[in-house]
């Protein structure tokens, strides 16, 4: 049976030492240090003192790497014995998740052709193409054709109803109708055509 059973087993206890007096008495040597003013004569004193501090500084560090080293050495090998296992069941996962991608991704264009096939017999009111209006979602499993058909068929129609407002504008309605038809926003192309029709009565004004 393919299931991890534990035994039971003891966490170890943090390391103990003498922290509280060890603290109380470096924390009392250290405020002395924070106030301490060198002047000239007294750099070499100054330094010897710098260098005393760094190496209680290391040994502390050092006892602290050896001591978290120790401590972590069993649970390291239970890591290592897991990831061992781990690897080996990443193994027929990738063998399988590539045949499901592989089965999703026919899934995806067989349901794209179905899309595509609708989309060629629907009464276009434009040169309008089917990626203009795609949404990614459609290729999903979970959408179904009848609602992507009616997806479809609101946005042709709404496209007409875009296309039949361009068409009335009194002026460079081809022109705005050409900027509709790249982007399929209405109120881009009736500013396109505002915008040209403003730079003809600036240019008319000139000329005048």
């Amino acid at each position: 049976m393919m299931e991890l059973k534990m035994t039971p087993f003891t966490v170890p206890e943090a390391p103990s030492f003498n922290y509280a007096e060890l603290k109380t008495a470096i924390a009392e040597k250290a405020a002395l240090y924070e106030t301490v003013v060198y002047n000239d004569d007294q750099v070499k004193a100054a330094k010897e003192d710098r260098a005393s501090l760094n190496r209680l500084k290391k040994a502390l560090n050092d006892e602290r790497i050896r001591q978290e080293r120790d401590y972590n050495r069993p649970f390291a090998q239970f890591k290592a014995q897991i990831n061992e296992i781990i690897a080996i069941i990443d193994k027929p996962i990738a063998v399988i998740d590539r045949q499901v991608k592989e089965f999703e991704e026919q899934q995806r264009a067989a349901k794209y052709e179905q899309i595509e096939e609708f989309f060629g017999g629907c009464q276009l009111p434009a040169p309008v193409k089917l990626l203009q209006i795609m949404d990614s979602r459609w290729l999903n499993a979970s959408v179904s054709m009848k609602s992507i058909q009616e997806a479809i068929t609101a946005r042709l129609e709404q496209i007409g109803s875009d296309l039949e407002v361009i068409r009335q504008l009194p002026e460079y309605a081809f022109e705005a109708e050409q900027t509709y038809l790249t982007g399929l926003d209405l109120a881009q192309a009736v500013k396109e055509a505002h915008r040209l029709q403003e730079m003809a009565e600036r240019k008319a004004a000139r000329q005048a």
